[in-house]
């Protein structure tokens, strides 16, 4: 072999294990900088992710101050409840309007009122409300009634006992013998068809 074939291999092994050792780097720099990409864009969702979970948190503390303040509201309405209305004992004696509101509907706690039954009722009484509007007026009073939980407005303009659930009968509906209530967490009904 000639010195010049010598060199020109010993120059193309040079070549070559130089040529690899830059492509090996180049490729774990390129490696290396996708890799600091996707980090950034994980510590990018992860901190999106921990912005979701602090307004989750504070929603449920809204959520349990509101529960926290109805419990609250409901104990007073119960209370309230448990302390009986009385009727005036003379017929010079008239009670508030809310009073009389109660009295009038603890008659038939869980029927389904109209302002004009209830109207219809103090009227008989007379403990209706004197004035130029009269029939405003118990709408007023039945509102702020439903609005403090003393009363539910079951439907449109109409208005039971809070608490106090509509009369049922058995019923013979789909397969069903009876109907079901009870409480819920909220503090209201749930009715279940059974068997």
């Amino acid at each position: 072999m000639s010195l010049v074939m010598l060199y020109t291999m010993s120059m193309n092994t040079a070549t070559g294990s130089i040529q690899n050792e830059t492509d090996f780097y180049e490729s774990t720099k390129r490696q290396l900088e996708e890799a600091t990409r996707k980090a950034e864009a994980l510590r990018s969702q992860v901190a999106e992710v921990e912005k979701q979970i602090e307004m989750f948190k504070a929603a449920i503390q809204v959520y349990e101050g509101y529960v926290e303040t109805r419990l609250n509201s409901k104990r007073m309405v119960q209370s309230d409840r448990e302390t009986p209305l009385q009727e005036p004992s003379t017929s010079a004696e008239k009670p508030k309007l809310s009073d009389a509101i109660q009295i009038v509907m603890r008659t038939r706690p869980s029927h389904d009122w109209n302002a004009a039954e209830i109207q219809d009722e103090l009227t008989h009484r007379d403990w209706m409300a004197a004035g130029a509007k009269p029939m405003a007026t118990l709408r007023a009073a039945l509102f702020r009634l439903s609005k403090n939980d003393v009363i539910d407005n079951v439907d449109r303009g109409r208005y039971r006992l809070a608490g106090q659930l509509p009369p049922t009968e058995p019923t013979v509906e789909h397969g069903a013998t009876y109907i079901e209530t009870s409480d819920t967490p909220e503090g209201g009904n749930a009715y279940r068809l059974a068997m």
